[in-house]
């Protein structure tokens, strides 16, 4: 029997780490040993003490910006496969925060950069509890 393949699973989503591993655990072509952790900090501890294959990272967590997530794993753990998982809400609230924060506030400006109306914006912020 081979060895298995040393997996990492950096996912502060409970919902979402189960769902996976449950689909990982049906595949019959590798084994597998998935490890969960559900925060950078805590993928960086695990790392430390241990070797992994690769990683499925969740970009969207409690001690990392979406945008700094990748950056910062792979200034810290360059050599190790990474795929990564996030969802389409998570980078459009990146967006959102971005162009807001480089037109300095001023909603209109970030609209326009978004390609969208002011009303949309804001609603679009509300909608996820940011700040407007």
């Amino acid at each position: 029997m081979s060895q298995p393949v040393i997996v990492l699973l950096v996912e502060d989503n409970s919902t979402h780490a189960h769902l996976i591993t449950r689909h990982l655990e049906k595949t019959t072509d590798v084994v597998l040993s998935l490890h969960h952790q559900e925060s950078l900090i805590g993928a960086f501890e695990f790392l430390s003490q241990h070797a992994c294959d690769a990683v499925l990272l969740d970009l969207s967590l409690p001690d990392s910006e979406i945008r700094d997530t990748l950056p910062r794993f792979f200034g810290a753990h360059a050599d190790i496969p990474v795929i990564v998982l996030t969802s389409l809400d998570d980078i459009e609230t990146a967006l959102l925060k971005s162009a807001v924060q480089r037109a300095g506030g001023n909603l209109s400006a970030a609209a326009r950069t978004l390609g969208i109306t002011r009303p949309q914006l804001v609603y679009r912020l509300k909608s996820r509890g940011l700040r407007v």
